[in-house]
């Protein structure tokens, strides 16, 4: 059975045959033909089952009217491993007392928070239109199954419910509000809206069943942060004491070479290219390129990483690892950005090392990213025309010498881009570019 979405309806499943139409209709043809036969005792019985029929498939209809459900939560952000608690209310807004109640609230879809108290897990129905795509899939599959015997797939039975808090309770009466909390704790990384509650109640006779969808008033959008490890950020702390300032709050990085004029009066004696000098070519001085004062900019190439492993914990702990760089170079006055890829759930993301982008805002992508399906690589042309708002870039991939990275690495240009590499360099590395294994930064002092 799926859940409508709709109001509130009889759930045949979960109510008595006696009180269906069908059951209804045999009621009256037999009351009729009791009369017309002259027993009145059996008439009599007859017109008491009707009725109570009747009463208690009515009760069931009218029992979730003007039932309302609020949710709030005692703080919407949390990181992998903590806890949140979640207070439920539900107003019974009528005079009709229910005198049974159960509520149910499907567990985010991605896995990122389920009940504390195991205890508390339930099953409800799939709604119709994810249940009807369920049934697809599981006919294609059954079909593919079929056609290919000799590859020794097991299917195993449709599955056409999906875990649930339940919560339980007996005679809310009129006007009657009910408040409880219940305490969640965060999985993993990830976001959720709850939207809705599914409700059940019924009526006084235990026949009849109704069920209603009540979407949530002011409904919270919970997060989940990466999973903060302890790091060693002092690689890339060091990459930004190698530039030297300049004029206007910026910072010139010694890395980026921008080009070469004549020397002029006045110009450092360290800048002067002694090389083209030691050529003939007169008294060069070097221009390097300037960019934001303390900026690190992360490329988060998540194409690099799917298929590794079923559950793609190796993306996950590389997150883990660039969340919490971000978490400790803010605490150290560092300003971060990042760039994500597109994904079929989410356009490209680029957000800009300055103080208009906060560790909450980076923290909150990262959250939201999922990578899976068709995930593209990052666009290495858009992100060369976007190279002086990022400062010292790194790129976050798989391994240092995957040809997917090859246009993104020649459009940026080998000064100040570093590649954290999941996998162990290579011997040869990337040629110019600075190369660091991510899980060589893993260590280091405990996030607070």
């Amino acid at each position: 059975m799926a859940v409508k979405k709709m109001g509130g309806h009889i759930d045949p499943y979960g109510s008595s045959l006696l009180i269906g139409p069908v059951a209804l209709a045999v009621w009256g043809v037999l009351l009729i033909a009791a009369i017309l036969t002259g027993q009145t005792l059996f008439s009599l019985l007859l017109l008491g089952a009707l009725l109570t029929a009747l009463l208690a498939r009515l009760w069931g209809l009218g029992s979730l009217k003007n039932v309302r459900v609020g949710l709030r939560a005692d703080t919407t952000r949390v990181y992998a491993g903590d806890r949140l608690t979640l207070t439920y209310q539900v107003e019974n807004g009528k005079f009709l007392p229910l005198i049974w109640l159960e509520v149910l609230q499907r567990l985010p879809k991605d896995g990122c928070m389920e009940p504390e108290d195991q205890e508390l897990l339930g099953e409800m129905p799939l709604p119709e239109e994810e249940l009807e795509q369920v049934r697809s899939r599981y006919a294609q599959a059954v079909r593919e199954a079929e056609k290919n015997p000799d590859q020794g797939k097991k299917l195993g039975p449709l599955v056409e419910t999906c875990p649930a808090l339940r919560s339980k309770f007996s005679f809310v009466l009129w006007y009657q509000q009910l408040e409880w909390d219940c305490v969640w704790l965060a999985k993993k990384r990830g976001l959720w809206h709850p939207k809705e509650l599914l409700l059940r109640s019924g009526d006084g006779f235990g026949l009849a069943q109704a069920e209603q969808l009540c979407p949530v008033e002011k409904k919270p959008l919970l997060v989940v942060y990466p999973k903060l490890v302890p790091v060693n950020a002092a690689p890339l702390l060091g990459n930004l004491w190698e530039a030297q300032t300049g004029s206007a709050g910026t910072y010139e990085d010694c890395t980026i070479l921008r080009g070469e004029r004549d020397y002029q009066w006045g110009d450092p004696w360290k800048r002067i290219d002694w090389r083209v000098a030691a050529r003939g070519g007169g008294l060069q001085v070097k221009l390097y390129e300037t960019i934001q004062p303390k900026s690190i900019h992360f490329l988060l190439d998540g194409a690099s990483f799917l298929g590794r492993s079923e559950d793609n914990r190796e993306l996950e702990e590389a997150i883990s690892i660039v969340a919490s760089l971000m978490v400790n170079l803010s605490a150290a006055q560092v300003h971060c950005g990042l760039s994500l890829p597109r994904t079929p759930s989410m356009a490209s993301a680029d957000l800009f090392p300055g103080e208009e982008t906060t560790a909450d805002d980076l923290l909150l992508y990262l959250a939201g990213f999922r990578c899976m399906g068709d995930v593209t690589r990052l666009d290495g042309l858009r992100l060369a025309g976007l190279r002086e708002r990022m400062g010292q870039v790194y790129l976050v991939t798989w391994k240092d010498s995957d040809a997917g990275n090859q246009i993104l690495l020649e459009s940026m240009g080998s000064g100040g881009v570093t590649i954290l590499t999941w996998e162990t360099p290579q011997e040869q590395g990337a040629g110019e570019y600075r190369v660091l294994p991510l899980r060589s930064l893993k260590g280091g002092a405990p996030h607070g």
